[in-house]
């Protein structure tokens, strides 16, 4: 059953806020134990509310769990905008040698009107050769960068998170209490945050060899 504010319900029904508190004064609108009323008691009383796809749609997912979902889109949309980042640095390189290619290839045309076609072809050729081992060496390139950019568990994501928070000046405390203030379980999925557990999840993350890789493309 839809409930609303006595403010939505108003705003629904296009009346204004006093028309409802009147009716409710004078018994003809009735409200929950929460001080809310419902479309049906909204009805009884002869106003019609227009319901929204909200009225139909699914419940609301647990605090926590709508937490670490935007925690994990964050995360995953901030890795991806870093792959898409270094794929334009690559296609500039990319133009940047097509560039030259092209003025090699002028220096072909006057080669060949010389008298040295055959060996002016057989550079193109290999210049060309060269080409392709190069698109597919940055082809296979971006695919490591964008499978090593995908996180592969919800705690590596919170764990960058939180290297993040850190990294932008938050202390260990403020981070706890953030996590705990949102629902966020622990990875026991008991007890609360604390500083202590923060401080050895981060420690533990320096040592794995993903986490020293990130912090060289960082330095770079």
């Amino acid at each position: 059953m839809t409930v609303l504010s006595i403010s939505e319900a108003a705003r629904r029904c296009g009346v204004a806020r006093t028309t409802l508190q009147r009716a409710i004064r004078a018994g003809r609108l009735a409200l929950d134990a929460r001080h809310e009323v419902s479309l049906e008691a909204l009805g009884h009383a002869g106003y019609h509310a227009a319901r929204t796809q909200q009225d139909a749609a699914p419940p609301p997912q647990p605090r926590a769990a709508r937490a670490q979902q935007d925690q994990e889109a964050g995360v995953i949309r901030t890795q991806q905008e870093e792959v898409l980042r270094s794929m334009q640095r690559i296609w500039s390189s990319l133009e940047t040698i097509q560039d030259s290619l092209s003025a090699m290839q002028q220096g072909v045309q006057q080669a060949t009107q010389q008298g040295v076609q055959q060996a002016t072809q057989q550079g193109v050729q290999q210049l060309c050769d060269w080409m392709d081992r190069l698109a597919s060496g940055v082809q296979q390139a971006t695919q490591q960068a964008t499978q090593q950019a995908t996180p592969t568990s919800a705690k590596e994501i919170l764990l960058a998170q939180i290297h993040r928070w850190r990294q932008d000046g938050m202390s260990l405390r403020a981070i706890a209490h953030k996590l705990n203030t949102e629902g966020v379980p622990t990875w026991s999925g008991k007890g609360k945050w604390y500083e202590s557990n923060l401080s050895r999840a981060l420690a533990a993350r320096r040592k794995t060899p993903q986490a020293h890789q990130a912090g060289a493309q960082r330095k770079e």
